[in-house]
């Protein structure tokens, strides 16, 4: 009768294996509360005094007063209540099949044995963005930047799959196109060892310190100037390697398309079906802090290392072009480069792409210093010989303070700065709080002083914006610095508002719309919540 009660819990099941399976995992969990049982029977029976030695005769019983204290006593007496729920605890489990239901990394739904797990997600920012001055040229605008639904299951603790859509895809862009739903991520992940994940399929191949954080939780609303270099491979398809092989150390190993989101390797032609080179992408970092068991402290250090051969197309297809630069304000696209093969059979038939990164924090409570540098080099070789490299170079400089108190230290984990938890959540009624609230600076730049207008075509050269992009970009420019202030309040640990002043300074002036701006300013603003 109890292997059918368990059975009926997991579903029918005819085949004599899985009855077998089942068997065993009641057999296991019986001689756990057997032994939970007897473990209550010896510590609710008093043990038998011991026998009187002659020297335990001359030594004075204790007053009243020198006896155990009424703590300790009092621990004495908690231990078996305590192994009491852990036997009522292990019953239910026994004797329930229904599924439990919590909040946690989404709506979760666990099997009552820790045998599978359902985990569903939602999340989405709802933006504003404002141009003082710009009249003309940027249009004010609400904005649906991202909204994503997901699905994930575990099996165990070493087989989890998740895949999510964005239903927002190409809201925020300056195309004005419509919006339509696309995949986003879809993984499955086989971790056997804390040392070794197994990662297949569409996902964040590990690179940088901002770009490998959430954007749900990084703590301006929009990533720094250096995020332009990333173009469209933040997520790729491919394999990934990652772990932590020593306490406070996380590695990363991922070899992807490097095509991008929801890209395949090209293979329109002869050329391209040749470049079919696959990115690689390698990041390790360190917590100095986990090794000096400093808890209030996080000393994060690392690097970052991306390579791979990008197809450049033919004279009928189209080539492959460097990353381009977008205010952080999502704004003016000021750098714009021209494509390394604008339909010519003199072009570079590939075009080697090689990244680098180098990351720092350092936290201590409420406050934190963050940097990085990251470089992306593009180089080729023509048919008629002439070899180039170009290179682009981008970083930035932030600091932040919780000013609730809340610490840095523990919202970071395997490498990366996640999820803030307010101390005491935001709340109308009595007792609530007013959750967390984070103030922070950034300086960032964008630096593509290599592509010129004089380049010799078919190099990499400084172009405007494609058409079809609004707003007309006439003049580009090749770098760019930008400051932003940040008001971040984190009311529960699933839900914030953002306010950001956002300053860009362009190095040469930018024409957009016919009207000519050294500088963009934007106030933008954000309401969010992530299930996830």
């Amino acid at each position: 009768m109890a292997v059918w009660l368990v059975a009926s819990t997991c579903g029918a099941q005819d085949t004599e294996t899985r009855i077998r399976q089942l068997e065993q995992q009641l057999e296991a969990l019986t001689r756990e509360l057997n032994a939970l049982k007897e473990q209550v029977q010896r510590d609710r029976v008093p043990p038998p005094p011991a026998a009187p030695s002659a020297r335990a005769a001359t030594v004075p019983v204790p007053a009243p007063a020198e006896a155990a204290s009424p703590a300790l006593a009092g621990e004495k007496q908690a231990q078996p209540g305590e192994t009491a729920e852990q036997v009522a605890a292990v019953q239910s489990r026994l004797d329930s099949g229904v599924p439990n239901v919590r909040l946690a990394d989404g709506v979760r739904v666990e099997d009552p044995l820790g045998r599978w797990a359902l985990r569903g997600t939602a999340r989405a920012q709802f933006d504003y963005r404002d141009y003082p001055g710009e009249s003309g040229v940027l249009a004010n605008t609400f904005s649906v930047r991202r909204a994503r639904i997901g699905l994930g299951m575990s099996v165990g603790k070493w087989l989890t799959s998740f895949v999510e859509a964005e239903l927002a895809s190409g809201s925020g862009t300056q195309s004005g196109t419509a919006s339509s739903s696309t995949l986003w991520q879809a993984w499955v992940d086989f971790a056997p060892l804390d040392t070794v994940h197994v990662r297949v399929g569409q996902f964040k191949p590990l690179f940088g310190l901002e770009d490998a954080m959430s954007s749900w939780w990084v703590d301006f609303q929009e990533r720094s100037l250096a995020f332009n270099l990333m173009q469209n491979f933040l997520f790729d398809r491919g394999i990934m390697l990652y772990g932590t092989p020593g306490k406070g150390i996380v590695y990363s190993v991922a070899v992807t398309n490097g095509t991008g989101q929801n890209v395949d390797e090209f293979q329109r032609n002869s050329r391209e079906a040749r470049a079919d080179g696959k990115d690689t992408t390698l990041r390790l970092v360190g917590n100095a802090a986990a090794w000096g068991d400093l808890p209030d402290w996080v000393m994060h250090f690392g690097g970052s290392y991306k390579f791979g051969e990008q197809a450049n197309g033919s004279a009928n297809a189209a080539g492959y072009t460097a990353a381009s630069g977008q205010t952080e304000a999502r704004g003016i696209t000021f750098f714009s480069p021209t494509s390394f093969n604008p339909g010519s059979a003199n072009a570079a038939p590939a075009i080697d792409r090689v990244l680098g990164a180098v990351e720092a924090a350092v936290a201590y409570r409420s406050v934190k210093l963050q940097g990085e540098w990251q470089q992306a080099r593009y180089s080729g070789t023509l048919a008629s010989g002439l070899q180039f490299d170009r290179r682009i170079d981008a970083g930035y400089l932030a600091a932040a303070w919780l000013v609730t108190g809340e610490r840095f230290a523990d919202a970071y984990r395997d490498g990366v700065f996640g999820r803030i938890r307010p101390r005491s959540q935001f709340g109308l009624g009595p007792g609530s709080g007013w959750g967390a609230l984070e103030v922070a600076l950034r300086y960032s730049f964008f630096d593509a002083s290599d592509f010129t207008a004089s380049n010799p075509p078919l190099t990499g050269g400084l172009g405007v914006s494609a058409a079809g992009v609004a707003p007309s970009v006439t003049q580009s420019t090749n770098k760019a610095a930008a400051g932003t202030f940040a008001l971040k309040w984190v009311l529960t640990p699933y839900t914030a508002l953002m306010a950001n002043y956002v300053y860009t300074r362009f190095d040469t002036p930018v024409i957009a719309n016919g009207i000519t701006l050294d500088a963009e300013q934007a106030v933008i603003m954000r309401a969010q919540f992530d299930f996830y």
